[in-house]
């Protein structure tokens, strides 16, 4: 089974993170964004991965590389212009000769569920198209409607009667016929992809999932969801040292360079070369590599980077307990 991971995007919304690194490869408690996605979609059988990028490639080749926790094939597509989510999927469709289906999943966002019954269902109804869908809660997602066979009604507008209605998590098994439809150039996978495919009275269906949705759209996003991520995943949290006061849950990488009298936590990712001053005090934050708190500060609601401090809304501690 083949993959692609649409990587091509400026990441504005998450600016001005992003004027440091790109988003695929932000630091997410120890790794890059996109290696879970990865890490995700092999467990569940995806033997090679086709990546289509745009602003400063090398980064993300270097950082995947240096992560190296898939073995497989990873193929890249430079995009000089950005061609958008069907754009960038035609471009890389002869990555999917001879395959009877693929998957496509975002860069900015990690995902868990069961993608093995995702694909039973997708095999079962030998749909064009399933996309995957999240219950809707209080964030603005755009609602997608399903009848009661799990068939797509509508993206967007709301219909008279519907069984389902969930938001589009970024992942969607694709058959190859999908690919006729693109246009060349630029154009947007829902719009001149499943859309036209529903008109055409091809099987496009929804699928329902269960499990871990995190988005790292902006700022706030990115520092919520790593927090979030610390809980769902205690094990990848570090909880002990001699030189500081820790308030778990926190991350230290064995890299970072640590003062005295500190006090760390509840819920700080500190990664390998950043330096705590002495004195100093960190709740609710991320210290990216290199990234330096100064002696005797207070950092709360944070992403320290070697650069800035980007300071982002308290609200988001509602989600953490």
């Amino acid at each position: 089974m083949k993959a692609m991971i649409l990587g091509a995007g400026l990441g504005t919304r998450l600016r001005p993170l992003t004027f440091e690194l790109p988003k695929p490869v932000i630091p997410v408690l120890g790794r890059p964004l996109i290696s879970y996605n990865i890490e995700f979609l092999s467990a569940c059988g995806a033997k090679e991965f086709v990546i289509n990028l745009h602003r400063i490639p090398g980064i993300i080749k270097n950082k995947i590389s240096r992560w190296g926790g898939f073995k497989g094939k990873i193929s890249y597509i430079i995009e000089p212009d950005i061609l958008g989510t069907g754009g960038g999927l035609k471009n890389a469709a002869f990555h999917f000769g001879g395959e009877k289906f693929f998957i496509i999943a975002n860069s900015d966002t990690i995902l868990d569920f069961d993608l093995k019954q995702v694909i039973r269902h997708h095999r079962s109804h030998r749909a064009a198209a399933t996309m995957v869908l999240f219950p809707l809660g209080d964030e603005e997602y755009t609602p997608v409607y399903l009848d009661e066979k799990n068939r797509l009604l509508s993206i967007g507008k709301r219909p008279d009667e519907f069984a389902y209605c969930g938001f589009y998590s970024g992942l969607s098994l694709f058959s190859p016929e999908i690919l006729d439809l693109l246009p060349p150039g630029k154009s947007c996978i829902i719009q001149n992809g499943i859309v036209p495919a529903r008109k055409k009275g091809m099987v496009i269906h929804g699928f329902m999932a269960d499990g871990l949705f995190l988005e790292f759209g902006t700022p706030a996003d990115y520092l919520k969801s790593t927090l979030q991520l610390m809980e769902a995943r205690p094990e990848t949290v570090q909880a002990e040292s001699e030189t500081v006061s820790i308030i778990p849950p926190v991350r230290i990488a064995d890299e970072a360079h640590l003062g005295k009298d500190i006090r760390l936590g509840p819920f700080v990712s500190v990664e390998g070369g950043a330096t705590i001053g002495d004195g100093s005090t960190v709740r609710h934050s991320i210290i990216w590599e290199n990234g330096k708190v100064e002696k005797d500060a207070l950092i709360e609601d944070s992403i320290v980077t070697p650069t800035r401090t980007v300071k982002c809304p308290p609200q988001r501690r509602k989600d953490l307990s």
